[in-house]
């Protein structure tokens, strides 16, 4: 966590030379904060990247949407000759023509460029180490990022790779529109599979040792989207609030997965030979809703979503189905935003016949894991409960102790408590999951607003979990 902190702090300074910072108008300075944040994933969700992976990207894509340029309101555009001037004062010759110059100039003119490494732990993946590198491009005076282009690379202690890479265009019509497109590639050969609604008490050890849960299964795939700003909130509302949007998206996502197992598994007695290769090409439209003050670690406000994704054969998908999924968030201050309660509610129902690897995922405008894992239900093992009914809640109390500066850049360190209820039901299986809770704390390091490491203890009644990830789960 040391090692990835560091190393942002690092790619950060490399992009905004501390006498930028310091001239900043109050417009530059959400715009400098904008480019190290947009679609940080492993968010997110929508999004996207997550992390996003998860996944995580929908609720980013939302606020950068709907964020108002200050510099564009007022007309104002920063003075780019005379900026270069000042640099020129504060420096030697020798450091004119040192490679930072050469950043702030190339940063000054609109373009961003981050490299850090990272690293992640949940127990079905193990420790995970990666890169994951960034180029953004916002034209000088304006907040929103009309290019992003990010590229991820992890590979696990236990041999899980996940590649991803992730474009975004936006506001290339003057009409905040965003343009998605993303590709990406996981090998697990640690896949488990406990079975559809099944309510049997498990420990984590057995889902991890017993090679009667376990399956190998590859997938690549991509998706393509449009999302299109419906409405917008008016200046009459109060500050906080200015960034809200109402947003229509649509989506085709192409996935396919190809599972490998033993004739003696779980997986082979109830999903059998067909799934060994399996498509899962579907369409998606949703309304999303973002009302959070930011993107990362909010403090006020509310995200919602509701979406409606099908596929069929027409569409690439081995087989018909369709889900239907809805979600809502709030970030309510108590008192101050140093202590904030974080509450979330969702669920989903899913028709015809979908296939295995869609009964262990939330839908939405991005999918993520559970009921198990790092995002929902944390301290059961991933997607450890499955089937085509689910609900989930969750309440999480987090609280910011201690704020301090290390150099230039705000450092807050906090602490959380949550718990994690979900229920999980199919109609075709005779047992039935129920309603499972677990519940946990951890602390999490926040950069500047925009940047959190967290690491989380939970427990359930199957075991303990410890996660380690850069971002909140919602």
């Amino acid at each position: 966590m040391t090692l990835h902190l560091f190393a942002v702090l690092l790619s950060l300074q490399l992009t905004a030379s501390p006498a930028a910072v310091a001239r900043a108008s109050p417009g530059s300075a959400v715009t400098t904060q904008d480019a190290s944040a947009a679609d940080e994933d492993d968010r997110s969700p929508n999004g996207i990247f997550t992390d996003g992976a998860h996944g995580a990207d929908g609720g980013a894509t939302a606020t950068a949407l709907g964020e108002d340029s200050a510099a564009e309101e007022v007309g104002a555009v920063p003075d780019v000759d005379s900026e270069e001037h000042a640099d020129e004062q504060e420096m030697t010759p020798d450091a004119t023509r040192s490679g930072r110059s050469r950043v702030g100039r190339l940063r000054r003119n609109g373009h961003y460029l981050v490299l850090v490494p990272s690293i992640r732990v949940e127990s079905s993946f193990g420790v995970e180490f990666g890169t994951s590198g960034r180029y953004v491009y916002r034209p000088p005076g304006r907040t929103i990022n009309m290019v992003l282009l990010s590229l991820q690379n992890r590979v696990s202690t236990k041999l899980v790779q996940e590649h991803e890479l992730i474009l975004r265009l936006r506001d290339l019509f003057g009409k905040r529109e965003l343009f998605l497109f993303d590709a990406r590639f996981i090998d697990d050969p640690r896949f488990t599979y406990a079975g559809i609604a099944n309510g049997e008490r498990l420990t984590n050890v057995e889902l991890e040792e017993d090679p009667y849960y376990r399956v190998k299964v590859r997938t690549f795939g991509g998706r393509v989207g449009y999302q299109h700003p419906l409405w917008r909130s008016g200046e009459a509302l109060p500050e906080w609030f200015h960034s809200s949007i109402l947003s229509v998206i649509g989506t085709y996502r192409f996935e396919m997965d190809m599972a490998s197992f033993r004739e003696d598994s779980m997986f082979a007695v109830e999903e059998g030979a067909e799934a060994e290769s399996v498509r899962r090409s579907s369409l998606t439209a949703g309304l999303v809703y973002d009302g959070r003050n930011r993107e990362v670690s909010p403090t006020r406000g509310s995200y919602h979503e509701l979406s409606v994704e099908w596929a069929a054969p027409w569409l690439g998908a081995t087989q018909t189905w369709g889900r239907i999924n809805g979600g809502a968030r709030w970030f309510i201050p108590m008192g101050t935003d140093r202590a904030i309660m974080a509450l979330r509610v969702g669920g989903e129902a899913q028709l015809g016949a979908p296939p295995y690897f869609t009964l262990g995922q939330f839908g939405g405008i991005d999918a993520f894991d559970g009921f198990g894992g790092r995002m929902v239900g944390r301290g059961f093992y991933r997607r450890r409960f499955i089937g085509r009914y689910k609900v989930y809640g969750t309440p999480e109390f987090r609280f910011v102790p201690l704020k301090a500066m290390l150099g230039r850049y705000k450092i807050d360190l906090g602490i959380n408590l949550f718990s994690d209820l979900g229920g999980i039901w199919d109609r075709d299986v005779e047992r039935q999951a129920g309603f499972q809770i677990s519940g946990g704390g951890g602390v999490f390091l926040r950069l500047d607003d925009f940047f959190v490491v967290r690491t989380e203890a939970t427990g359930s009644r199957e075991g303990f979990q410890l996660y380690l990830a850069t971002d909140h789960a919602f």
